[in-house]
């Protein structure tokens, strides 16, 4: 499995199970959402993993996700607190799944 973590464009193959890794400060109550994603791509797991054993450290979100057929796609990740509408910060992740 290919981990991808700071990227705009990403290429892969039809089956491939692939990870997008987005750093953030989940103590601070604001979590990465996969707010748009084609059905060619389907979301297997997301998690969130701290970087530190210090209370309030930074850590990364790994969103585990499948290519079922081919064609170029894109993923949109918004950095929001769950309970507010607006987002601080926005990713498009261009997929050509081969």
């Amino acid at each position: 499995m290919r981990s991808f973590r700071d990227q705009t464009e990403i290429a892969v193959e039809v089956g491939e199970i692939f990870e997008v890794v987005l750093g953030g400060n989940f103590t601070t109550g604001y979590r990465w959402a996969l707010t748009e994603r084609p059905d060619a791509i389907s979301l297997v797991s997301d998690e969130m993993r701290a970087s530190g054993a210090a209370p309030g450290s930074a850590g990364t979100q790994h969103f585990r996700l499948v290519a079922e057929s081919g064609g170029r796609f894109s993923l949109v990740f918004s950095y929001r607190r769950p309970w507010e509408d607006a987002s601080s910060d926005e990713r498009r992740i261009d997929v050509h799944v081969e």
